[in-house]
């Protein structure tokens, strides 16, 4: 089962005996936290590691815990955000309480610098606020595979069922083309990412891998 909060974690930890991985929204980020992960009786299968990671730092927590199994996120809109504030009923209030208009359209809220963040609910009302550009590492992959080990997550679930399969099978194409040392492994990238934005209509970032926390 994977959990994203403490109170989820404890219930499920007390309550089954299922393995557990953890989201990335536990947000541990460094060697040190991840100490505690190792004790068998926390159940921990895996853990995501933070998208605020460096790619450096990522390389640090590997060195320091070779046997802990690891993920990063290398493809889809991270999640910014979650609120019980619902600013769709707030600003068309509906004199039948909730006009569910978040089933019948999409929405964004634009900051200051004009870019666009979109954000969906979820069963329990509960407001998703997104990043305003998508996650995309499909072209430096052979770097991220440097750190030994890793498990490499797309972040799909946003999307429409039938945008999936290009992303899962250039993803796989790559990995493919990587382990075999075949030269077109780097060959299509920017014909792959350019695919990768028709498909959402939306801009990519490579996070903070490259760059840090600002």
């Amino acid at each position: 089962i994977m959990l994203s909060d403490l109170g989820s974690y404890q219930r499920v930890l007390d309550g089954t005996e299922f393995p557990i991985y953890l989201n990335y929204s536990f947000n541990f980020f460094n060697s040190y936290a991840l100490t505690f992960l190792t004790n068998p009786r926390l159940r921990i299968r895996q853990l995501t590691l933070s998208p605020e990671l460096t790619l450096e730092q990522v390389r640090e927590i590997r060195r320091h815990q070779p046997d802990l199994e690891l993920e990063c996120l290398v493809q889809g809109p991270l999640e910014l955000m979650i609120s019980e504030y619902c600013p769709l009923a707030s600003t068309f209030p509906s004199e039948n309480g909730c006009g569910n208009l978040c089933r019948h359209n999409h929405y964004f809220l634009r900051d200051r610098m004009q870019l666009d963040f979109p954000i969906y609910t979820d069963q329990y009302c509960r407001l998703h606020l997104l990043n305003a550009k998508d996650l995309c590492l499909y072209g430096d992959l052979e770097k991220i595979l440097t750190v030994p080990g890793l498990v490499l997550r797309l972040e799909l679930k946003t999307y429409h069922a039938n945008q999936l399969t290009p992303f899962v099978q250039s993803y796989h194409n790559a990995l493919k083309a990587i382990a075999e040392n075949r030269e077109s492994a780097a060959a299509d990238n920017e014909s792959v990412i350019s695919q990768f934005k028709s498909a959402t209509g939306r801009g990519i970032t490579k996070g903070h891998y490259f760059r840090g926390v600002d």
